[in-house]
């Protein structure tokens, strides 16, 4: 459960490819549970669309390794404000 108006909680995952285990983030109930979320190692590229790595009740920020690239590499990041 997130904690009171005076702390942040944050969790840091080395997800190693957010393309591939988006379910299982989304489903995990330490994602939920803090306010802040940053994933490295995402392999999203520009042809992913934001929509489909939304979590509910976050808002994603996505640092891309190369943003107009079609080419998925192991790098990568994304952070969910909730």
């Amino acid at each position: 459960m997130k904690g009171s108006k005076n702390e942040v909680q944050l969790l840091f995952h080395n997800v190693r490819s957010l393309h591939l285990h988006h379910e299982d983030v989304a489903s995990d109930f330490n994602v939920q549970a803090v306010h802040l979320n940053i994933f490295v190692e995402t392999k999203l590229c520009s042809l992913d669309s934001d929509f489909l790595y939304q979590l509910p009740g976050f808002t994603l920020f996505r640092n891309d390794y190369n943003p107009t690239s079609t080419v998925r590499t192991t790098y990568g990041s994304a952070v969910y404000v909730g």
